[in-house]
């Protein structure tokens, strides 16, 4: 579970982000977001699901939002 950077939703698939690869797969971010919910991992957006582990950066916007950085470089 610690190599999963993120996990996002495209259209009716997920697509696992890690370090070095990303997995497509057909299933619902839903399902995701229950099975790693108990080692830490957040739902930041209606589109999106994190590893808190893997978060290098935090850039806050005017608007109140914010962008995460992660270690594989995605935002």
């Amino acid at each position: 579970m610690r190599d999963i950077v993120s996990i996002q939703s495209n259209n009716n698939m997920v697509v696992i982000s890690t370090l070095n690869n990303d997995f497509p797969l057909y299933e619902r971010l839903k399902d995701w977001e229950t099975k790693l919910e108990p080692f830490g991992f957040l739902r930041v957006h209606r589109s999106a699901i994190i590893n808190p582990y893997h978060i290098s950066a935090l850039q806050p916007k005017p608007s109140g939002d914010a962008i995460l950085e992660m270690t594989n470089g995605q935002q």
